[in-house]
């Protein structure tokens, strides 16, 4: 549904609220004269009392709720022209109050779930890394010391990548793959728990490189996990991206102008109706979204944005709940990782001679 069509049911709802209010809270008694229409004129803060007669009057002035001109003077109302400015004016801030608290609500809610979306990927990621150093240290004895620095860059790009900027995954997975490799190297000569020591020049040396051996330690293990997480990162990234546009498209709407026109129809729908003494009389449906539709109808050139906004956040879903998920990603790297080791071990007696 466009937001120009769901608009006109939010206003005419407060709309309604704010007639149903004036009822409960007017004073049971009977009584004569404009008093009531004076009492919901004060009672609304809508201008000072002097501006309502205190009784029914003729103004040949009024042109909104009516054309005085054009009526009988016998003919009187509780409405003079003073008021029935005042009226433009409090339907106006009351029109533009309901869309901004609308507005307000819908914002909160997408914003709301921004957050809460990044502080569940902010915890996977640190979960993720926990998981995989205590990887590295278990099974294949590379000391915190020695792949803590490469790994928390690996997952510092994550993090950057996530906020919209630009960075290679294909080149942070080599990186990594390059920084663990020297240590793969020593645990498939040496062993577990060995004490020799590579020297800085040697662990240098390998890992500038591991990507020119032929066949690759990893075989296609490190390009399927780049690509991968290459996806399900771009999809998190679109999802956080499009929710942002909701964001800011409802922003659009905060300040939307009001002619004239939307004005005297919402003051002839909202306050009319108390220049004959009816302060408790609500608007009909279809006069209310009438009424709306005609003052949101400038809204309608973002309506196939909208639209299509709402769509593309239904397809991220779907992706994300498919095979796309970054959060499934994360939670399973440790063990992807794992795969692509076991396999460089597997096959080590295909790449250890170019080493030698």
């Amino acid at each position: 549904m466009s937001i120009n069509c769901l608009k006109p049911y939010f206003v005419c709802f407060f709309l309604w609220t704010s007639f149903m209010n004036s009822v409960a809270d007017l004073d049971s008694g009977t009584h004569t004269g404009c008093h009531r229409v004076k009492q919901a004129y004060l009672r609304e803060h809508i201008g000072p009392s002097d501006l309502v007669p205190s009784e029914p009057i003729y103004d040949r002035d009024i042109s909104i709720c009516f054309n005085a001109a054009t009526k009988d003077p016998s003919e009187k109302t509780c409405c003079s022209k003073s008021s029935e400015l005042s009226y433009v004016t409090a339907a106006e801030n009351f029109l533009r109050d309901t869309i901004r608290i609308k507005n307000a609500y819908l914002k909160k809610l997408v914003m709301d779930h921004i957050v809460q979306y990044e502080e569940r990927l902010e915890n996977v990621i640190k979960s993720s890394f926990n998981r995989t150093s205590q990887l590295l240290i278990d099974l294949y004895d590379i000391p915190a010391s020695a792949h803590e620095e490469a790994l928390r860059a690996f997952y510092q790009d994550i993090r950057t990548y996530l906020k919209m900027k630009h960075v290679s995954l294909y080149g942070s997975v080599n990186d990594l793959f390059d920084s663990l490799f020297p240590y793969l190297y020593k645990f498939i000569v040496e062993g577990k728990n060995s004490s020799v020591t590579l020297s800085p020049e040697h662990i240098q040396c390998l890992k500038n490189k591991r990507q020119d051996i032929v066949p690759n330690p990893f075989g296609t293990q490190h390009y399927n996990l780049s690509h991968n997480l290459n996806k399900a990162l771009s999809t998190a990234k679109s999802y956080l991206e499009v929710l942002t546009l909701l964001v800011e498209t409802i922003n659009a709407t905060d300040h939307v102008t009001l002619t004239e026109k939307c004005q005297h129809s919402v003051t002839r729908l909202q306050y009319c109706s108390h220049c004959q003494q009816e302060v408790d009389i609500k608007p009909c449906k279809g006069f209310c979204l009438n009424s709306m539709r005609r003052c949101l109808a400038q809204l309608s050139v973002i309506s196939s944005d909208w639209n299509g906004l709402i769509m593309s956040v239904g397809r991220v879903q779907s992706w994300m709940n498919q095979k796309y998920d970054a959060e499934h990603m994360l939670n399973h790297l440790d063990g992807k990782l794992d795969t692509a080791i076991m396999y460089a071990l597997s096959n080590s007696n295909h790449f250890m001679d170019s080493l030698t």
